[in-house]
């Protein structure tokens, strides 16, 4: 009952209803493929969000009060993506947006369903944000800049592509994902908390720790690609020691 219910309160948060009249309408506009791309988008977005709120046992404070609220703060991180995501992700953003207001999309709703995909961050940024006591926008800059400097898009890329043979590989790459999504999420607060969101602050005082990951990284990425979760369980245990 609590998944269904944080399900349907984010779905209408994100509009979802909507979304999917505006996607069925394409028929025989869009192709089929195309259409079932955006909706598992927009089910991706949904389940990130009913994952993390449950795992924070955030689900108590929704109700239908925050649905606003929480909108507002979506149109407002989308419309602030240009000025977060690295610039090649802006820009394939921008692409696909285009690509889609071409197909017969209203603006707007291209550039909604084009940062679906972003979404995943949205709520622990407004967690940051709220326990830093920070703006949305100051927050996932600061998010962005973590990420990057510890070159944690490449280490999740490599992830995704280990070959996941039965259930237990399926389970131990869920686990790794959020694990790493979790880690991102404390050492943010530990960087707002700590050193007033300045990272390069945060991490000269973990020096050691910071290099015995550096070297686990450089050796994963100049070796052949991992067969197995093992080396990434390896260089998450070793992040840990970064985070208070």
């Amino acid at each position: 009952i609590e998944v269904v219910r944080s399900y349907l309160l984010f779905d209408r948060v994100l509009q979802g209803e909507e979304l999917r009249k505006q996607i069925f309408a394409m028929d025989n506009s869009l192709p089929a493929s195309r259409q079932h791309e955006l909706l598992l988008a927009l089910e991706d977005s949904l389940a990130g969000l009913v994952l993390w709120s449950l795992k924070q046992e955030a689900t108590a404070n929704l109700n239908a009060d925050a649905v606003k609220a929480y909108r507002d703060k979506v149109l407002q991180y989308i419309r602030s993506l240009g000025s977060i995501l690295p610039a090649e992700q802006w820009e394939e953003c921008k692409r696909v947006a285009a690509d889609l207001e071409s197909a017969g999309f209203s603006h707007e709703t291209a550039g909604t369903l084009a940062a679906q995909v972003f979404l995943g961050d949205f709520l622990p940024l407004v967690s940051l944000a709220e326990r830093a006591g920070q703006d949305l926008y100051s927050v996932a800059r600061t998010y962005q800049d973590v990420r990057t400097f510890l070159d944690l898009p490449a280490l999740q890329k490599l992830l995704d592509a280990v070959p996941v043979r039965d259930r237990w590989d399926h389970l131990t790459l869920q686990q790794l994902r959020e694990g790493f999504d979790q880690l991102l999420f404390d050492l943010n607060l530990g960087v707002w908390q700590i050193s007033t969101g300045n990272p390069e602050s945060y991490f000269s005082k973990r020096r050691r720790p910071l290099q015995a990951y550096r070297r686990l990284w450089s050796a994963l990425m100049s070796g052949s690609s991992p067969v197995n979760f093992h080396p990434f369980g390896v260089l998450l245990e070793c992040l840990q020691e970064l985070v208070d």
